[in-house]
């Protein structure tokens, strides 16, 4: 029986009725501020400001292989001050976006951070699709879009890097939906950001169940590495292997001679009180800086391990976030940008650390930057080299973070080996969950309903 015209034409008056009353919903008007809060910001930083050196050295890069070509590119730049160390795929995706800018007549520097800035709100969109059997679903990704960290890494600063952490959730959320190709896919898709990334594919394998979803996952990481990688490999493997792969970061040092991050701020005095000679320090300091790779791997591939057991999605974040603590505490191979890799996966953290983190991480890059531009709104021109002697207060804040990373990283690492506390380790999912216990998968039963689930997929 079809409705009578006059009912028909009620129906949209209601619905707007609705709409109306939904909006002015005190939480949702709230949130939808902090929303608008979170765009404006962006845009203000991307356009208002200059950001970091790195924007000036991506326009240099982008013009580079305009002119000379990306494999060329490679070539010229290989032991000068501006090297290209960037993956072939990023390098003409950055190209594309320099093109764009000019053909809309904007400043490339402005164009490319406004996007990048705006990849804030699907990572944002990602964590609302992680945690959405939460009651505090929303809370997560407004507190990520808002967190200064955020907004200074992919706004502000000026390089790559907030993708990695794009890329890495979005796996992640693959993982818990069990697509598990086409989570690998997007892993070796973050690999053509930066090849760091790869730092988490051992927390993934290893926590994934069943043999064939482990078999889809890196398969579907190897083809995208492939197809990110592949033609130009062909073309220049040595340019490849020598502008990429063999590029182990630098540590950088203030004019005053202070480095700007690494456990040789630590170290150096520690065992200078222990009585060994300078010389002696210098040589055990040289040789932890050639190991630094190694240290990091060995000790991601063993967390990795020791969580192999726990496979829920905010477990392997759990797992992520820990890894990338440990990169942070244990290298001396540092630039600021570094930082933006982990911020989406500090929510799976036990919420103490979460807070710590995030705030101590925030507060120390602000004040940095704001000395470095000499403009607390980093409206003036950032200058690292005119600013050598950092403030007391600066070098407080530094070590602060790096010794909170290392108490992360050790805290976790305690609590993946010490039998009996593994059962614990669900209690943090579960306090940022829907409350339910998260635990290990030790059940006999559960585990083969996961094998199960998995072979069906």
């Amino acid at each position: 029986m079809s409705a009578s015209p006059e009912r028909s034409f009620n129906r949209k008056p209601v619905l707007c009725g609705k709409v109306k009353n939904w909006l002015s919903n005190p939480p949702f008007g709230g949130l939808l501020l902090l929303f608008y809060l979170a765009v404006i910001v962006r845009f203000a930083l991307a356009a208002l400001t200059t950001g970091t050196s790195d924007v000036s050295i991506w326009t240099i890069h982008v013009i580079s292989i305009e002119d000379q070509g990306l494999i060329e590119y490679y070539k010229s730049s290989l032991g000068s001050i501006i090297r290209f160390n960037h993956p072939p795929l990023t390098g003409e995706f950055m190209r594309c976006l320099y093109l764009l800018s000019q053909h809309f007549d904007i400043e490339f520097g402005v164009f490319y951070r406004t996007l990048f800035g705006l990849s804030d709100f699907w990572t944002a969109f990602l964590l609302f699709q992680i945690f959405k059997e939460d009651t505090r679903r929303i809370i997560y990704p407004i507190v990520y879009l808002l967190c200064p960290l955020t907004f200074l890494m992919s706004s502000y600063h000026g390089n790559t890097d907030s993708l990695i952490g794009l890329f890495a959730l979005w796996s992640l959320l693959c993982v818990s939906q069990r697509r598990y190709a086409i989570a690998g896919l997007l892993l070796g898709i973050g690999v053509s950001v930066k090849w760091i990334i790869l730092l988490l594919f051992p927390a993934f394998m290893f926590a994934i169940p069943g043999s064939r979803n482990k078999l889809s996952f890196g398969i579907g990481c190897v083809a995208a590495i492939g197809l990110g990688y592949g033609w130009w490999f062909v073309l220049a493997p040595q340019a490849i292997l020598d502008g990429v792969f063999m590029y182990r970061g630098n540590i950088f040092y203030t004019s005053s001679g202070q480095p700007i991050w690494g456990n040789q701020v630590f170290l150096r005095p520690f065992l200078s009180f222990c009585g060994l000679q300078s010389e002696t320090v210098n040589d055990i300091l040289n040789v932890i800086f050639r190991l630094n790779n190694l240290i990091i791997g060995a000790s991601v591939l063993s967390y990795s391990w020791l969580r192999r057991r726990f496979g829920e999605a905010r477990q392997i974040g759990m797992s992520i976030a820990v890894a990338f603590s440990l990169f942070y505490g244990l290298t001396n191979y540092w630039a600021f940008q570094y930082l933006a890799w982990a911020i989406p996966f500090y929510v799976f953290l036990p919420r103490i650390l979460n807070v710590l983190v995030l705030t101590l991480t925030s507060v120390y890059i602000y004040f940095l930057y704001s000395y470095l531009c000499g403009s607390m709104l980093l409206f003036r021109r950032w200058d690292f080299i005119g600013h050598g002697q950092w403030p007391t207060v600066l070098l407080m804040l530094r070590n602060a973070c790096i010794l909170l990373f290392i108490w992360v990283a050790v805290y976790c690492f305690i609590r993946a080996c010490v039998p009996g506390m593994s059962k614990t380790q669900g209690d943090v999912s579960s306090r940022l969950g829907d409350g339910n216990a998260v635990g290990s998968r030790s059940d006999k039963s559960e585990i083969e309903g996961t094998s199960e689930r998995g072979e069906k997929d």
